[in-house]
């Protein structure tokens, strides 16, 4: 059952991309089965399924952090290594949330896109005869006009 074969890799330390691409599933269609798993009128398997995974990743967390541990123990670079991935004080550079990354993808697209309006605009301003500065503003400012589409 592909529910097992998934909670096994995680458990295994395997990413849940890694996972996903090796069963042929897409990254976003495990995340959507995860978050649909944990609506309150969940079918009774989404639900295990998600509690199976959580279980799954805590077990392959603790093996991590124990391996981690048990090789600091001889250098302590695996220690520091531990530190800076899972406590803030000592993380080198802040994590980005989801969201934040998401937005950001958001206004790289509208910036393309706006980087595009501009270049139809100059094109069009070129390809007339006459270019009067009369007829060329209107068309910029129709490019700095942001899409009528909420972000």
């Amino acid at each position: 059952m592909i529910a097992d074969n998934i909670c096994q890799g995680i458990k295994n330390g395997y990413t849940r991309r890694i996972v996903s691409t090796r069963l042929g599933i897409h990254e976003s269609t495990l995340r959507t089965w995860l978050k649909a798993g944990k609506s309150p009128d969940a079918h009774p398997l989404m639900k295990k399924f998600v509690h199976d995974f959580e279980t799954a990743y805590d077990e392959a967390t603790t093996g991590l952090v124990d391996c981690v541990r048990f090789h600091a123990q001889d250098d302590w670079r695996a220690a520091a290594w531990l530190l800076e991935r899972t406590r803030d004080d000592f993380r080198k550079a802040p994590r980005m949330e989801r969201e934040v990354k998401d937005k950001l993808d958001e206004l790289s697209v509208y910036k393309a896109e706006a980087e595009v309006r501009l270049t139809e605009a100059k094109v069009l301003a070129l390809q007339k005869t006459v270019l009067d500065p009369k007829d060329i503003l209107p068309v910029l400012n129709a490019v700095l006009e942001p899409p009528k589409e909420d972000l």
